[in-house]
């Protein structure tokens, strides 16, 4: 993220000299550009999206519905407790998903009928409350997340008339925004330290 005020940040300077030194910079956004050129600036967030994990907690018989989501957010790092992390019998497994999402991406807890018949669902469940992960529900069975007091503040989907478009559709838009508020906020920490950028 760049900005007038940014560069004169040593610190962001420093930082900056780092992630080029290691390659690591996927693509630069100019903070002072949101404001005249905000769809240019906005459309690279598509492509910030494509380093995002998301790790699905799923426990039903619905199988369809993770493999119809899973091709629709193609490009999105996609880890599946039903079959990679289930197969290797290991809480650290489970550990280092949820972990890989705190850092760069969001659980999605898929809850449904079946699901609430499984030890496993609880535990994963509460590892990731734990965890402090930015956590969205997907409600299957029309379930209501009213039945469900410890996830009402985390934002919810209801899956409805089978509609996967409309699940990927607020699944990916609610990611995207969540990226753009980091990045508000970023601009804030760095205005408040160096002056409101002019737009």
């Amino acid at each position: 993220c760049k900005s007038k005020n940014s560069e004169k940040s040593k610190w962001v300077s420093w930082e900056r000299d780092i992630a080029q030194h290691y390659n690591k910079i996927s693509l630069e956004i100019n903070i002072d550009n949101l404001n005249q050129q905000k769809c240019i600036e906005l459309s690279k967030i598509d492509i910030l999206l494509r380093y995002t994990t998301l790790y699905f907690i799923f426990y039903s018989s619905k199988n369809n519905i993770v493999n119809e989501l899973e091709k629709k957010l193609d490009g999105f790092k996609i880890l599946r407790n039903s079959d990679d992390l289930k197969k290797e019998k290991g809480i650290n497994k489970v550990r280092k998903a949820i972990n890989e999402t705190k850092n760069k991406g969001f659980v999605v807890l898929f809850v449904s009928r079946d699901s609430l018949k499984k030890k496993e669902f609880w535990s994963e469940k509460q590892m990731a409350i734990e965890e402090d992960v930015r956590l969205i529900v997907v409600l299957l069975d029309n379930l209501s997340i009213n039945e469900f007091p410890a996830l009402e503040k985390y934002y919810n989907i209801k899956f409805i008339d089978n509609d996967i478009n409309q699940l990927y559709q607020n699944i990916y838009t609610h990611v995207k925004n969540q990226l753009l508020k980091n990045i508000e906020n970023y601009n804030e920490k760095i205005n408040n330290l160096y002056g409101k950028t002019q737009s």
